[in-house]
């Protein structure tokens, strides 16, 4: 054996003893970025790895990761049932699937969690047609984290008193059972995606929502096949209303007497929102900074403008102590042709420093829109130090594509970040495999070639994606930078 040849096999050796002594969790660590079909063929790495994956406490199956559902049955089933059932799962993550996934291995996959004292649970479908019937999920004493993105009808009280933050997307609930989240005691942050609140049979069509914990509540194309709906949330600091398709003209009573910022983005709720004063709450809305309303009325939208002001009137008196406002000039031209509604009393927002004031989305670039007098007396009489922007068509459509590249540019980072740990680690772990004399690797030799061809190609495939990654980062800096020298 010559020199180089010896030097290299000891450097290999080396290297190998260095894998067998990583911490153990170091080791889970590193395979937590990897799906647990890829943590598993880590098991080539190190002799001392072979069953590393059985005591993994982050668990992500995906259904992308097989060709067929049957083989990812098998998969998800072998793997539960030959993992170390002594070590507890900090994270499980189902996703991938279009609706051919059954009913019953999310239920294997949720009850395993459970019984493991998961932390994190996370299920992604993909699906926007088929709707999945309830999977119970019991009791849990250390779920913190759930985000649900799939078709959910839930007709039972859930009881997570660790859980701190939900998402839920596409989840229907009924109003003899809005109180789902009533044994979450220390719920704080809130988001329901696609919610439908329906009327149940026999039900009220009337519904009250109380939750005294949740700080941060995001409702995003709610559908309210109610008449009424009361949100009484006497923590919450942060309350968003969005809608982007058809809306709902329930009425949406609010008691939240700590609310710092406030955000609708929807006509309809924004004309059927009630604040509402609970003196035994403490003072009324006294901590209120940002107020968002930049709200526009759809053309199908037919209700009567005088309704319309009134209820924009009454809003504001109730929105009377925030510092910035942001306005759609939507609400300036509907109050500026009803002024008779705005009392001739000194002006109520007293504490206001700043009032920004958009266009209509695709007006022409040509519009110049003046504010009222009356209506400028009205926001600034009680704040005459502060400050009026009225944003124009450019500088908003300017502002619209530097949020979406930024926003793009956040995602290529994000992307490009996991790009590259993956990328390294797929390099390094894979080499030495290559490297490594198939001896050493006994319980690969039938698979051990066409595996590690498979990976090189997919090492250089997602090489290959970094590139364009690369790339695209670029571009869009360019039009960045030469958007900000037009605008200056």
């Amino acid at each position: 054996m010559d020199t180089d040849q010896h030097g290299k096999i000891r450097r290999r050796n080396i290297e190998g003893d260095r894998l067998s002594s990583l911490p153990i969790d170091v080791i889970h660590n590193i395979l937590s970025f990897v799906s647990t079909k890829q943590a598993i063929q880590a098991s080539t790495l190190s002799s001392s790895w072979k069953f590393i994956w059985t005591s993994l406490p982050y668990l992500s199956f995906s259904r992308k990761d097989f060709d067929t559902l049957p083989k990812f049955n098998s998969f998800v089933t072998h793997v539960l049932s030959r993992r170390n059932n002594q070590t507890e799962v900090s994270s499980i993550k189902l996703s991938g699937f279009h609706g051919d996934i059954t009913e019953e291995l999310i239920k294997k996959v949720t009850d395993y969690a459970f019984s493991h004292n998961v932390q994190q649970l996370t299920i992604t479908s993909f699906d926007d047609k088929r709707r999945v019937s309830e999977v119970p999920l019991f009791p849990s004493l250390t779920l913190k984290h759930l985000t649900s993105r799939s078709f959910m009808a839930c007709t039972s009280t859930w009881e997570f008193p660790a859980l701190t933050t939900l998402y839920l997307s596409h989840i229907t609930l009924y109003s003899d059972n809005v109180s789902l989240f009533s044994k979450c005691a220390n719920l704080k942050n809130l988001t329901l995606h696609h919610l439908t609140i329906s009327r149940s049979s026999g039900g009220s069509e009337i519904v009250d929502f109380c939750h005294s914990g949740i700080s941060n509540l995001r409702l995003e194309n709610v559908c309210l096949n109610i008449d009424v709906m009361n949100l009484i949330v006497v923590q919450l600091k942060n309350l968003s209303l969005v809608r982007k398709d058809k809306s709902t003209s329930a009425v949406l009573n609010v008691v939240a007497p700590q609310l710092k910022n406030l955000t609708v983005r929807d006509w309809l709720m924004l004309i059927s929102l009630n604040l509402l004063s609970a003196p035994e709450f403490g003072s009324y809305l006294c901590s209120l900074d940002k107020v968002d309303l930049s709200s526009y009325k759809p053309l199908s939208v037919s209700i009567p403008y005088k309704t319309e002001a009134r209820k924009i009137t009454s809003l504001l008196q109730q929105l009377r102590n925030a510092r910035h406002f942001t306005l759609s000039w939507d609400i300036i031209r509907l109050l500026s042709s009803s002024m008779e509604l705005i009392p001739h009393l000194p002006s109520p927002f007293v504490n206001l420093k700043s009032l920004k004031v958009y266009p209509r989305p695709k007006a022409l670039s040509y519009e110049e829109e003046t504010m009222p007098a009356c209506f400028v007396k009205y926001f600034l009489g009680g704040s005459p130090g502060a400050t009026v922007t009225m944003v124009t068509s450019k500088e908003m459509k300017a502002l619209e594509n530097a949020a979406s590249a930024e926003k793009l540019m956040a995602e290529l980072q994000a992307q490009l970040k996991q790009e590259k740990k993956y990328t390294k680690t797929n390099r390094a772990y894979w080499g030495d495999l290559v490297k490594a004399p198939m001896e050493s690797k006994p319980y690969i030799h039938e698979q051990g070639n066409a595996e590690v061809d498979k990976i090189q190609h997919d090492d250089d495939y997602n090489g290959g994606r970094m590139l364009e990654i690369i790339s695209c980062w670029e571009d869009l800096s360019v039009q960045i930078e030469e958007g900000k020298k037009k605008d200056s």
